[in-house]
């Protein structure tokens, strides 16, 4: 069985109070699967009283928002 990657998340945290996303990637054939929305839920699951902001271009300003970030 062949492994690979097919999600990615990166941000930067100062662990207490900002948890700042920056990059959200998942591979096309994996889109529509809910994959990015438990990244992200997975990825605050870590920091939890954080406010979570994103970087965000013009096509993923309506995702995140769409997830209701």
């Amino acid at each position: 069985m062949e492994e690979k990657a097919i999600g990615f998340v990166g941000g930067l945290t100062d662990g207490v109070i900002s948890l700042y996303i920056c990059e959200l990637l998942i591979c096309g054939e994996y889109r529509g699967r809910g994959m990015g929305k438990e990244l992200l839920r997975l990825v605050h699951s870590l920091y939890p009283k954080t406010r979570m902001g994103m970087l965000a271009s013009s096509s993923s300003h309506t995702y995140y928002i769409s997830l209701g970030f």
